[in-house]
């Protein structure tokens, strides 16, 4: 998401997630901002084609519901808590923000990445000793307590 200025109006530019995994981008302004743009300013590879629309209203509605931040929230912290309660001594950080976490580790993060992917976990990287969990925010907890499984081997093994 970017959000840029001028002449004190507000824009803001979005894309991936609006969708669900569909290809769509949006640029979002109303009110004085509507001189913003001239013909030929804007374009859109993944403009709103009627898939991409029906696909972006679904997540908004799920974004929207009620419950639903304080659910991510719940589930970032259930992640980031179990990890820290193995009290392994090759995790040296856990960190993050609702359900996109960190884990600073020992080994490197690319062999781990590798045994969990070979375990049927698919988890990133963010550096050479970083592990990057970046679940999607309508995660359960059994799936998320499969996912820890898998990891903690992988770690350990």
């Amino acid at each position: 998401m970017y959000a840029f200025r001028n002449r004190s109006r507000i824009v803001i530019t979005c894309a991936k997630g609006i969708a669900g995994g569909i290809p769509m981008g949006a640029c979002l302004y109303r009110g004085i901002t509507k001189d913003v743009f001239v013909a030929g300013d804007h374009q859109s590879t993944f403009g709103g084609n009627p898939l991409a629309c029906a696909a972006a209203t679904v997540v908004l509605e799920e974004l929207t519901s009620k419950g639903f931040f304080d659910y991510v929230v719940k589930m970032g912290d259930y992640i980031r808590s179990t990890i820290t309660d193995w009290n392994l001594c090759g995790i040296n950080e856990v960190r993050g923000k609702g359900l996109m976490i960190g884990i600073d580790i020992e080994q490197f993060s690319s062999e781990v990445q590798k045994k969990c992917l070979d375990m049927g976990l698919c988890v990133s990287t963010a550096g050479l000793h970083t592990m990057r969990f970046l679940p999607p925010l309508v995660i359960t907890k059994e799936e998320i307590d499969t996912g820890l499984a898998i990891f903690k081997k992988a770690l350990t093994e």
